[in-house]
């Protein structure tokens, strides 16, 4: 699988609450080119698995930033 990590740069809070708090993330890519990520960082997670017609289960495996890796 190709190398699709980020460094971070810098991060800004933006917000800081209770339950979630908002950043502001400037990433280097694997490129070298520079990005900005708005991040929410919360207790919980969400997740959605596709089904195909034929009953099959679809994953798709991405590199995440807010957790620093990749997902399925």
């Amino acid at each position: 699988m190709k190398n699709l990590t980020e460094e971070t740069q810098s991060t800004t809070e933006i917000f800081k609450g209770n339950v979630i708090a908002l950043e502001i993330d400037t990433v280097r890519l694997p490129n070298g080119e520079t990005a900005t990520r708005e991040i929410i960082r919360h207790p919980g997670a969400v997740a959605i698995l596709a089904i195909t017609t034929d009953k099959k289960m679809v994953f798709v495996e991405q590199y995440r930033k807010p957790v620093g890796g990749y997902i399925v």
